[in-house]
């Protein structure tokens, strides 16, 4: 549930009351680390944080939201041992899941956050956040070990958000990427084409821009007839 900034207000005057009147209360030493969080007070959420732990220390999602201050803070790896503690008393939320791989991939550490997100897609196979946050590890690790069997393997990220939302213009811009770098130049124009269609960028004109000036330079017998298709796109 998305909560309004008045609503945080309101919340986090409630749960320090609810402190102040019960220090036992792990819930409300959790949802005021929470509300302290959203306001920017980080090593005062930490501490409301330990509150809770120190009430339950199998309180997953108090460790799990602390992971989430630690990683703003850019402790990472104290990040990490907190997000794996939550996932080890409660494997079913998919939220520490998708956490734990985006601060993999911070660190560099791409098959590492693919694990991550696989656990999480087991959880909620539809969620498009985590489809995305795949794919951007397979970009990462076809720049970083130079292997196009990435380019296919974020292409499928992209084709399985589309099948959740095909108006998904994020998703047809980014397939057009990755199908223009594999030289699949008639299925990035079409991406392409989709894309400005459903969200009219400048982004996507520079972009036609590039696919046309590959296509001139190594699309060989097909070159007119790409050219001819792309040229109606500018018009």
């Amino acid at each position: 549930m998305a909560y309004r900034k008045t609503d945080y207000i309101n919340l986090l005057k409630e749960s320090r009351e609810k402190t102040e009147r019960d220090p036992s209360d792990k819930r409300a030493w959790n949802s005021l680390g929470v509300c302290l969080k959203k306001f920017g007070e980080l090593k005062d959420a930490l501490e409301a944080y330990d509150k809770a732990l120190k009430i339950d220390p199998n309180y997953a999602i108090a460790w799990y939201n602390k992971g989430n201050c630690l990683d703003i803070m850019s402790h990472f790896e104290e990040a990490l041992k907190c997000y794996k503690k939550a996932a080890e008393l409660d494997s079913s939320i998919e939220e520490i899941w998708d956490s734990m791989g985006l601060t993999h991939k911070k660190l560099g550490y791409f098959q590492k956050a693919i694990e991550n997100f696989d656990k999480a897609l087991e959880i909620k196979p539809d969620d498009i956040d985590v489809w995305r946050h795949k794919a951007d590890c397979y970009r990462k690790l076809r720049t970083e070990e130079q292997d196009p069997k990435y380019y296919e393997k974020a292409k499928e990220c992209y084709n399985k958000i589309l099948q959740i939302d095909k108006r998904n213009w994020d998703a047809w811009y980014s397939k057009a990427l990755m199908l223009r770098w594999q030289k699949k130049y008639d299925e990035a124009i079409f991406a392409t084409s989709t894309a400005l269609s459903l969200k009219p960028k400048k982004q996507y004109l520079r972009d036609l821009k590039k696919l046309k000036h590959d296509i001139e330079k190594d699309a060989g017998y097909k070159k007119q007839t790409l050219l001819t298709r792309l040229s109606n796109l500018f018009k």
